[in-house]
């Protein structure tokens, strides 16, 4: 994953990839091995030294570095000349021991989102294609990617869930069931350290209750 776009109109699961990247790839955030760009009104970003930083990591000193650049306002979605070409040569010959991440985080309503995507973030990705730049489009998550991150979560807390009850879950958010994410915290608790999740615990989690025996 040398550079990888994360988008979406779901934006907030873009912290939660980036989540998931430090707790793989880092032991923990240091200035060394962490490091946030942004790019908006009161940080313009300069890719020629976000590419430097990102070639700075050497396996000597960390195994991994992640550099994170946030995209917040949309004008910095058209690039000039000289900064394609900075990214395109980046993206030919990566860093092995850097992760890139370019996160698109617009403050925006769902209908102008989808025209921004259409008109400059498709154009983005499309001009700066390459094999070694990865897309994560968060609006595309399927069903099972999202149970599949709840039974992770949990089970890094020692907590063990049902199939039963992961369908509970998503039944309970059908049209929307990344959603449920914001519950996690919710989850945890009800499921207690070491402890486990059923169908019927989920119908009382969602009933704003939780197992009393854990408390």
């Amino acid at each position: 994953l040398p550079v990888t776009f994360v988008f979406g109109f779901k934006e907030f699961l873009g912290e939660k990839i980036i989540d998931g990247f430090c707790s793989n790839f880092i032991e923990a955030k240091y200035d060394f091995n962490f490091r946030r760009y942004y790019a908006d009104i009161e940080s313009d970003a300069n890719w020629e030294e976000i590419t430097s930083e990102a070639n700075s990591s050497s396996f000597f000193l960390q195994s991994r570095k992640i550099i994170v650049v946030t995209i917040r306002e949309e004008k910095y979605l058209t690039l000039k000349k000289n900064e394609k070409e900075i990214l395109k040569e980046y993206a030919a010959h990566p860093n092995a021991n850097t992760i890139l991440v370019i996160y698109i985080s617009l403050n925006l309503i769902k209908d102008d989102y989808k025209q921004v995507k259409k008109l400059k973030i498709d154009k983005l990705i499309k001009e700066l294609d390459s094999p070694r730049i990865y897309s994560v489009d968060l609006d595309k998550i399927q069903e099972r990617e999202v149970k599949s991150y709840i039974q992770s979560y949990l089970k890094a807390g020692g907590i063990s869930i049902t199939a039963d009850a992961l369908d509970k879950i998503m039944e309970t958010r059908e049209d929307d069931s990344v959603s449920v994410l914001y519950q996690l915290p919710k989850l945890a608790i009800a499921g207690g350290q070491g402890g486990s999740l059923d169908s019927g615990d989920i119908d009382a989690i969602f009933r704003g209750s939780v197992k009393p025996s854990h408390f």
